[in-house]
């Protein structure tokens, strides 16, 4: 990560892959309970959770801190509660036009 912070202050944007893993089904009539149980989906939700483990290693690096980390979630949550905010409006104004 040391050196990933030093290329991009230097360089530029770096693509940084982190596997993941989907918590929930496919889609509405897949609930992803019938292939795995829930006590797995949690499990790997713990220990393996690509942004709780890009969180430690920042913290770790020290490549922040936990504070500059909180202001980041902070102004995420609100971006997507304006999201989902203009969502709803334009579907409720879709729904009005019909």
């Amino acid at each position: 990560m040391k050196f990933a912070k030093q290329y991009a202050l230097e360089k530029g944007p770096l693509f940084i892959e982190f596997m993941t893993y989907r918590y929930a089904g496919h889609s509405m009539s897949d609930p992803g309970t019938t292939y795995r149980t829930r006590d797995e989906v949690q499990n790997r939700r713990k220990t393996t959770d690509p942004i709780h483990k890009l969180h430690d290693l920042i913290l770790q690096n020290k490549l922040g801190t936990e504070e500059e980390l909180n202001v980041l979630f902070d102004y995420n949550l609100e971006n997507r509660r304006r999201s989902d905010y203009s969502c709803s409006k334009g579907n409720r104004s879709s729904r009005e036009r019909s």
